[in-house]
This record gives C-alpha cells, structure tokens and sequence, in this order.
C-alpha cells in the first residue's frame, strides 16, 4: 500500500507499507525531489510506474511519471 500526504512540516512523504505484514517498508521526501510542485492530488501504482496528478507552484496541473525501480 502507498500513502502519500501532507505532514505538519509541509512535506510531502510517500510511504510504503506491506499490508500482509503490517510492516513500514519506506518514506520518500517527494518534497526534496519535486520542490516545483504544489500539491499532489492522486497517485496511481502499477507493476512499473508510481503516477502523479499534481498541482505546480505556478497553479498549472501535471502528470508525474515515477520508476518504482
């Protein structure tokens, strides 16, 4: 399972988790790799890609394409 939200820094983490053992596997500072984007608004995983629709800094929308490799 991938979490992604807002903390009280205003960062933006992504979290993965491993559901079958309730385990916290990783965090990525998406934050520190995309410092142009405003907000993410949806993500979608697949067996190669992690997909983003997010908002810039300059109010235009963008899709953000991600190796899960």
């Amino acid at each position: 399972m991938y979490h992604i939200y807002l903390n009280r820094n205003g960062r933006w983490p992504l979290s993965k988790n491993i559901i079958e053992k309730l385990a916290h596997m990783h965090d990525f500072d998406l934050t520190n790799r995309f410092p142009d984007i405003r907000r993410f608004i949806y993500l979608c995983v697949n067996e190669k890609t992690i997909n983003f629709l997010v908002q810039m800094d300059n109010l235009s929308y963008g899709v953000v394409f991600c190796s899960v490799t």
